[in-house]
């Protein structure tokens, strides 16, 4: 009887460290995923800063060029107003040809 609770207890040891092996071995895996997981946040923080970076450069560029930007809209519609004023003068023109040509021929 010894013999048999003997070997029962050396079976249940057994099992006991198979089971205690084993959820070592997932809490080490459980622990890599753990650390690469800390090392992709950490990368993805650093590409967030760097795009934060990036966006506030590009804001102040685009207020560096706001004067710049509203000096060509100026120009724009000052040009429009020009070539509003050069059709009207070639139809004048046009106008002061064809009466000069009827007077000649008067």
């Amino acid at each position: 009887m010894e013999d048999k609770t003997r070997h029962l207890v050396d079976q249940f040891s057994q099992l006991l460290q198979l089971d205690v092996k084993a959820s070592t071995e997932e809490l080490e895996t459980l622990e890599k995923m753990n650390n690469v997981i800390t090392e992709r946040y950490m990368q993805m923080t650093g590409a967030v800063s760097e795009i934060n970076d990036n966006m506030s450069r590009a804001k102040q560029v685009y207020k560096d060029l706001t004067p710049y930007l509203q000096q060509i809209d100026e120009l724009d519609s000052n040009l429009n107003a020009l070539e509003q004023v050069v059709q009207l003068l070639d139809e004048v023109t046009r106008r002061l040809e064809i009466k000069t040509r009827e007077v000649k021929l008067i």
